[in-house]
């Protein structure tokens, strides 16, 4: 029987797939016989399966490689290691290509639905969580201190439950759709072409719309260098981010171990009055024994807050001692690359995150530190804040830049 005549008889019959049939014909009037159309889906089906075992591959050495790393332990490589399970679970439908090409055999839209639903529930999920991850690492690298501070179990849980909602939305939607008559060669594109559903192919294409979007936002990553005044930018110089690279030991949990990373820009900055190299020290012992050091930023005047100054303040404030220092904040600080300052009613406040603490020696200043956390109190003469010392990371920062930035 040619195939053109069979292809007419598709959706009465269910003898033939449509969707790989335009794939490999696109044109319906090639004549084709029926053992022709299954011997090509053979090959194809084949072709698939391995693909399939490629990906099931590179995905479970992502998934192991999440679970043995403590450090990749974080929020987003969570959701990814997730995906990729639900990746693995979705290559199940090209091992349900090859049986029916091979068998050549029919299914009801019934019985294909309830065959695919586990590699559909997968397909729709691995959509959804996408997104999620997408706009996780918008909010990452658009409001760190946010993100920090709202990340954990509970954020993943919330994350994944909802995938799971809109995925079984989805399949309770299309149920309605199907036809328990009809005979199709049993494929998830087949069951997307019989049920029409419009809805789930409007979704799922907004959804990877989203992400392209959110994605290009992303790559709008800016950095302001110089300023003192962020509405007043006379004598800055604004940057693009190229690339972001943060410690591979970094501790996303209470304790920030590591919390350190470096911004390469996209065209270097100029060297003028208003903006300069730091002073960073491989052998800083000496500059600690100054009881005062300087913050700056532009964080809020007032704990809680959620407003930022739209000057760069400065305060001074009191080093101590890190037997102190760990005492007070219950023994969590890494001698050697935390150190605590703060004084009574000045501070770092969450806005502040990510900003230089100086000592000021022999009239210049240099840099001991980053601001890593805060307790968010006026009275960090008692609760002080706790900051990453930079002279640890000296092999770190030469490496990273490969000898573009280095300690003196």
């Amino acid at each position: 029987m040619p195939f053109n005549t069979v292809y007419a008889e598709d959706l009465k019959m269910g003898l033939l797939n449509r969707y790989l049939y335009q794939i490999i014909m696109p044109a319906i009037y090639f004549e084709i016989t029926e053992s022709v159309f299954f011997m090509v889906a053979r090959i194809v089906s084949v072709v698939l399966l391995l693909q399939a075992v490629i990906a099931c591959v590179g995905n479970g050495l992502l998934i192991a490689v999440t679970l043995r790393s403590k450090t990749l332990r974080t929020s987003c490589f969570i959701l990814i290691a997730v995906q990729a399970a639900a990746d693995c679970l979705r290559q199940g439908h090209k091992l349900i290509i090859t049986y029916y090409s091979f068998t050549e055999i029919t299914a009801t839209v019934y019985g294909c639905y309830f065959v695919n639903l586990a590699t559909m529930l997968a397909m729709d999920y691995c959509t959804i969580l996408m997104l999620f991850i997408a706009v996780d690492r918008f909010i990452a690298a658009k409001f760190p201190v946010f993100y920090v501070h709202r990340t954990g179990r509970k954020y993943v849980t919330a994350v994944l439950l909802c995938c799971l909602i809109y995925t079984c939305t989805f399949k309770i939607m299309y149920y309605n759709y199907i036809v328990s008559e009809t005979r199709i060669f049993c494929t998830t594109a087949e069951l997307q072409k019989v049920a029409g559903n419009k809805i789930w192919f409007i979704a799922n294409t907004t959804v990877n719309l989203a992400v392209i979007v959110i994605y290009m936002c992303l790559t709008r990553v800016t950095k302001v260098v110089g300023a003192v005044n962020i509405n007043y930018l006379k004598h800055a110089e604004v940057r693009k981010v190229r690339k972001i690279t943060i410690h591979p030991q970094f501790s996303n949990d209470e304790n920030y171990y590591n919390d350190i990373a470096i911004l390469e820009l996209d065209i270097a900055v100029s060297l003028t009055r208003n903006i300069k190299l730091s002073n960073i020290y491989r052998i800083d012992s000496e500059y600690f024994k100054h009881k005062t050091a300087i913050v700056s930023g532009f964080g809020s005047y007032e704990p809680g807050s959620s407003e930022h100054s739209k000057l760069l303040v400065a305060a001074n404030v009191t080093i101590f001692p890190f037997e102190y220092c760990n005492k007070v904040l219950n023994g969590r600080l890494e001698e050697g690359q935390q150190f605590c300052a703060g004084a009574k009613g000045t501070g770092i406040g969450p806005k502040d995150r990510g900003g230089p603490i100086h000592v000021l020696h022999s009239a210049n200043l240099v840099q001991i530190g980053i601001s890593s956390y805060t307790a968010n109190v006026t009275e960090q003469h008692e609760i002080s804040s706790v900051f990453t010392r930079v002279s640890h990371y000296c092999d770190y920062i030469n490496e990273v830049t490969e000898g573009a930035a280095k300690c003196q």
